[in-house]
């Protein structure tokens, strides 16, 4: 298979996914509540990327790894997905889907304001024009 056939492939799943993502996230929470959900998803992420690494032979570059380095991107990483999934796993559970879905739209725009005011990072035109348009792709 060559590169242009994967990348439309991995396109074609990313659309299929993406699509079902509302109803997937309703279903699950008829089952559970958004906590739980999110306890689940966060796992089964670490699992996944724990295998990436085990697969590609990339483990060690865990152990390589600063603490202060590790504490940074456990911060990061409750900034963003955890906190932006336990919002977002609320609203579902609280809104139909339709309503809850923008969240999943808006997040770009919200990671652009975001870096601006805590990472000191000036928005620019084309940070705008890229949100904007991957709002659009989702759509």
């Amino acid at each position: 298979m060559t590169n242009q056939h994967k990348s439309y492939l991995y396109i074609a799943l990313s659309i299929l996914l993406w699509s079902s993502v509302a109803s997937a996230f309703k279903l699950s929470l008829r089952e559970m509540n958004h906590l739980h959900l999110l306890f689940f998803a966060s796992n089964a992420s670490v699992t996944a990327l724990f295998i990436v690494l085990l697969m590609s032979g990339k483990i060690k570059l865990l152990k390589q790894q600063s603490s202060a380095n590790i504490v940074k991107s456990a911060v990061l990483g409750f900034l963003n997905p955890f906190l932006y999934y336990m919002v977002l796993f609320k609203a579902y559970s609280l809104l139909p889907a339709q309503e809850a879905q923008p969240l999943n739209w808006t997040w770009p725009i919200t990671l652009t304001i975001l870096s601006s005011l805590f990472l000191k990072q000036k928005i620019v035109s084309r940070h705008i024009c890229i949100d904007a348009y991957n709002m659009l792709v989702i759509v």
